[in-house]
């Protein structure tokens, strides 16, 4: 096994084990525990990284594991490690194996599919991959806005325009699609730049 794949394995394995501590730390029954879970987009880019590097590790030949998921996967789960540490970080005191999900999801999950993903192969992605890497943060805020309508519970002070107002949600908004569509533009160029970087070291 690679390096590529043992990195993979290594973020599959800790987003899955993240995944299962903060659901045993769930309250309720087992239904609105992920329904509660599962209103948090780092819940559900904890659960990509869980599938696509698991598929790297495991089948890397599968669509699951190329190069498109893989991008649009690191983008979001980057996103979501500086997201967290800029506006979300401190505010909720943590202890214990909750504290240690919180870094398992936000401060490990970035780091570890980070690396997998530079170690694989690079150079097939095109431009399109830019704006497909943003549709699954822009379905999730249209998730999270619509549940939140029903709901009256936002999982994030910058989604809940009872606290920030409309016109702020607005900018919010617009700066959250702004932070995944640079990520998504970096990681294209840095994909380019991998790639040409690997034709140049001698086998």
């Amino acid at each position: 096994m690679n390096i590529a794949r043992i990195l993979a394995a290594l973020a599959a394995a800790n987003s899955g084990a993240a995944l299962i501590l903060r659901y045993i730390l769930a309250d309720g029954s087992p239904v609105e525990a992920i329904w509660s879970l599962y209103g948090f987009f780092t819940i559900i880019t904890n659960t990509a990284v869980f599938l696509v590097a698991g598929a790297m590790a495991l089948a890397p030949a599968s669509r699951l594991a190329g190069p498109t998921m893989r991008h649009a996967v690191v983008t979001a789960i980057v996103a979501v490690g500086i997201v967290y540490s800029v506006a979300l970080r401190g505010m909720v005191e943590l202890s214990g194996a909750s504290l240690i999900a919180d870094h398992m999801c936000h401060d490990l999950a970035p780091v570890l599919f980070l690396l997998a993903w530079i170690a694989s192969r690079h150079g097939t992605l095109t431009a399109i991959c830019i704006p497909k890497a943003v549709i699954l943060p822009g379905l999730y805020l249209v998730y999270a806005m619509v549940r939140g309508a029903f709901t009256g519970w936002y999982p994030y002070w910058f989604l809940n325009p009872d606290k920030i107002g409309v016109a702020q949600l607005l900018v919010a908004v617009v700066l959250n699609c702004a932070v995944f569509a640079l990520l998504a533009t970096v990681f294209w160029i840095a994909d380019r730049w991998l790639a040409r970087k690997n034709l140049r070291t001698p086998a």
